[in-house]
């Protein structure tokens, strides 16, 4: 008697490469939000208060001398009060369970979606990053590379020249940095296109000629020592500005020529 078959026996299809699949998924390490160091604060609520505590209260001296029987001089500080407020974004997938169910494994529309909705989170947060964080206006202080005649405190030489001294340039760019947040900056973040010459810097390259190998695996894992940074981070992410259908347009999610330097 025939049988209703079964969604795993509706595939007629000559089996395809149990050990080859070919597939343009971007790699965990090209995003850097939840990388990073301190990146996120939980919440209970989707909006509310917080407090801060300016620096020019809290740091200014204003212990004095006390004579004896005299009061000692008056100090305190100020706090502040700031808002936070969650928003939501979403995407969904369809899956069509008999397709799921009979489909290759290398295919299975559930792993994959779970994969694609990742990838969507992980762009999301870096786009967000990008518009609020990694831009000049959102801070007081923006020193501009130039291809020569660098100007303390305004600019620095680019370091894909071949006179430019990136350790020179991170240890004075944190002398201007730390009197502003009261704290040493340990975080880096560069685009792609910086972290490319910052390999090949010459500087950086005759510092490690004689001690260590300057292949590029080992170039790149002693940069953050070198530069004296805790945290050191490649915005590698990239995302397709087309419409469904169109040529693909890829561009990188933060821009490939800009430095971030604070603290975490």
């Amino acid at each position: 008697m025939p049988q209703q078959p079964l969604p795993a026996s509706l595939n007629i299809n000559n089996a395809p490469l149990a050990n080859f699949v070919l597939a343009f998924m971007q790699r965990d390490e090209n995003f850097i939000t939840r990388a990073m160091h301190g990146g996120f604060t939980p919440v209970e609520e989707a909006s509310g208060p917080y407090y801060t505590f300016p620096s020019a209260s809290w740091n200014r001296l204003e212990m004095k001398r006390r004579g004896i029987g005299e009061f000692a001089a008056e100090g305190g500080w100020t706090n502040g009060e700031d808002s936070y407020s969650c928003k939501k974004d979403g995407i969904r997938v369809a899956i069509d369970w008999d397709v799921d169910g009979y489909a290759d494994y290398q295919v299975k529309p559930s792993g994959r979606a779970a994969r694609y909705l990742e990838n969507q989170i992980r762009m999301k947060l870096d786009s967000l990053l990008a518009a609020n964080i990694l831009l000049a206006s959102a801070w007081t202080t923006q020193i501009t590379g130039v291809a020569s005649g660098a100007v303390a405190g305004t600019s620095i030489n680019q370091w894909n020249g071949s006179t430019s001294d990136p350790q020179e340039d991170v240890l004075a760019l944190k002398g201007i940095v730390k009197p502003l947040i009261g704290e040493e900056p340990n975080c880096m973040i560069v685009g792609y296109d910086v972290h490319q010459k910052l390999l090949t810097n010459p500087t950086y390259r005759q510092a490690y000629q004689y001690v260590a190998p300057t292949d590029v695996k080992t170039m790149n894992k002693n940069l953050a020592s070198w530069l004296g940074l805790d945290h050191y981070a490649v915005a590698g992410a990239y995302h397709n500005s087309a419409k469904e259908g169109q040529t693909a347009t890829n561009a990188f999610l933060i821009d490939a020529d800009n430095v971030w330097l604070g603290y975490m």
